[in-house]
């Protein structure tokens, strides 16, 4: 069990390093989303406006998406990793989605209840989309990483 827990923190250890390394292009990113939170929530817009802004914030979300991936590195094998990965490590997905469901506790329903106010969501909304909602793309990348490369982390382990 001790070993799915390693793999599991791996997995966050690495989330944490890659947000760290690459702080300014993740925030670059994600400033129009954290905007485009704030502005909808402040104000009511026109409907064409508020789909449009959405649809800038799937984009952003999208190019943060592929830019972590670009950056993950090879994964030759990455159907076998995974087969591998799923049959050996399993219980270290279950313990990523313990850590995911306290960290939605956490950031969503706490941070959210704390105020009704709408200037105090806004902001939320915004910091979250800038901090929050990159951090936890970049954590399930990281997932999919360990899996697809599962293979070539245990040979180097060996």
């Amino acid at each position: 069990m001790r070993t799915q827990f390693a793999t599991s923190w791996e997995s966050l250890r690495w989330a944490l390093a890659f947000h760290g390394r690459h702080f300014l292009i993740v925030s670059a990113l994600m400033v129009l989303p954290g905007v485009q939170r704030f502005v909808i929530m402040s104000w009511e817009l026109p409907g064409p406006v508020a789909t449009l802004s959405e649809i800038l914030v799937l984009a952003a979300r999208i190019g943060l998406v592929v830019y972590v991936v670009s950056k993950v590195g090879p994964a030759p094998h990455a159907w076998a990793s995974t087969r591998m990965f799923f049959r050996e490590r399993w219980p270290s997905l279950l313990i990523t989605l313990g850590l995911l469901a306290l960290a939605f506790a956490i950031f969503d329903l706490a941070l959210e209840g704390l105020s009704d106010d709408d200037t105090y969501r806004s902001v939320l909304f915004a910091v979250k989309n800038l901090t929050v909602i990159p951090f936890t793309v970049i954590w399930m990348i990281s997932v999919a990483r360990t899996c697809v490369q599962y293979e070539l982390t245990t040979a180097a382990s060996r």
